[in-house]
């Protein structure tokens, strides 16, 4: 009798973990699809869909949550929080139209983190997350292609128009992540692959966005270097480039060259000081660093008043690490790089144990997290959850598969 009360509460408790993380699959694959025009959707219940979700998980994934063996990387992460909690307490939270608040949610989303990570200690569900960006590339290029035909697009300061916003670049970063690593590492890139690698071109040719193309290409090639470690892994970086080249003629070819050339003259003016976006970041961060150096252990959430903002309180300087430096101090962000570096290390070292066919999984969620740290210290990614929830999806899985593979 006890052995079937058991048998249910445990059968139970696997019910609601599985809706925990279908719940979290949809939410991501709708803002991986749709970014801002989803999830900056209020419902009638006066709650974003990002809030909702954060309540479901909290509700049904609760047991996975108690239950998590707390190794290192979960270690970091309860560390993390708690360290960006303290400072709640100490300080508040403050007014500034919502700033500090925002700033906060990243803490929050960690739950995220912890709901993926129970689930995803097996290659099943490891693939099934990492797939729902190769689907949702598909829609973010749909999107793209309908504001062409329709919509009014997003000026820059070069003068060109984006079709997609900037958040966009994430998605089409990780779509790109998961179909190109795969290939390089296996040598081969089949077909599905190839597709969706095209989608996530041209959803970044749509977004337009210069530091995007840097974190393409900085992941790519770390992830080959450091994690694959070896030439043919380089040869196989060359010719997804090569398949990239060839996914931007054939987006030539069905809608012209003027949308191209504008966006190769954009990736030309990235080091281009004069351009005003580029000096516009070079003084905030000047501006925010010098109160780092003022007080380099944090002023925390509630002080965020600066030149460069004077006229939008919410605005960041567009260095994700530098003002969450200025808001908890060093130490906090140390603790918060010490995740995506403490897995790259790991995952290299089973990489060189095991080699790397046995690893694909770790290392495509080690180049997705390295594509979100190249393009955080460009954007404000860390603040809008629409980009943030991003980074803790990619946690989970990396920590998940490291589990597995570990002795």
């Amino acid at each position: 009798m006890e052995r079937g009360v058991d048998a249910a509460i445990t059968g139970n408790q696997v019910a609601r973990r599985g809706f925990a993380l279908t719940v979290l699959s949809a939410h991501v694959l709708l803002v991986a699809a749709l970014g801002g025009y989803y999830a900056k959707l209020k419902l009638p219940i006066g709650l974003y869909p990002t809030e909702v979700v954060v309540i479901a998980c909290a509700i049904f994934g609760l047991s996975s949550i108690a239950d998590l063996r707390l190794d290192r990387m979960s270690r970091l992460v309860v560390a993390f929080v708690a360290i960006g909690t303290a400072w709640v307490v100490i300080g508040g939270l403050g007014g500034m139209q919502g700033a500090g608040a925002k700033a906060f949610s990243f803490f929050v989303y960690s739950i995220f983190y912890f709901v993926i990570r129970a689930q995803a200690r097996s290659e099943e569900a490891r693939r099934f997350i990492l797939n729902l960006f190769a689907i949702a590339a598909f829609g973010g290029v749909a999107l793209g292609l309908w504001e062409i035909e329709f919509g009014e697009g997003f000026p820059t300061s070069t003068g060109s128009l984006r079709w997609l916003s900037g958040e966009f670049s994430i998605y089409c970063l990780f779509a790109a992540m998961v179909a190109a690593v795969p290939a390089i590492l296996r040598r081969k890139l089949d077909a599905r692959s190839g597709v969706v690698l095209g989608a996530a071109v041209a959803e970044l040719i749509l977004a337009q966005h210069r530091s995007a193309f840097v974190a393409f290409g900085v992941a790519l090639g770390a992830t080959a270097g450091l994690l694959a470690g070896s030439a043919q892994a380089l040869r196989g970086v060359f010719k997804v480039l090569a398949l990239a080249v060839a996914g931007v003629l054939a987006f030539t070819v069905l809608w012209g060259s003027g949308y191209i050339d504008e966006t190769m003259r954009r990736i030309s003016e990235t080091t281009d000081f004069s351009d005003g976006t580029v000096a516009w970041r070079l003084l905030s961060w000047y501006e925010v660093g010098s109160g780092v150096l003022d007080a380099p252990w944090g002023h925390g959430f509630a002080h965020w008043d600066f030149t460069f903002n004077y006229s939008d309180p919410l605005l960041g300087s567009h260095n994700a690490f530098l003002d969450l430096t200025y808001r908890i101090g060093v130490e906090g962000v140390l603790v918060l790089l010490a995740m995506p570096v403490s897995l790259i290390v790991r995952a290299r070292r089973l990489v060189q144990r095991d080699g790397v066919q046995r690893h694909i999984q770790l290392v495509t969620a080690c180049a997705c997290l390295l594509s979100f740290v190249v393009f955080a210290s460009f954007n404000m990614a860390l603040e809008a959850p629409y980009m943030s929830i991003m980074f803790w999806v990619a946690l989970g899985v990396g920590a998940g598969a490291l589990e597995e593979a570990s002795p």
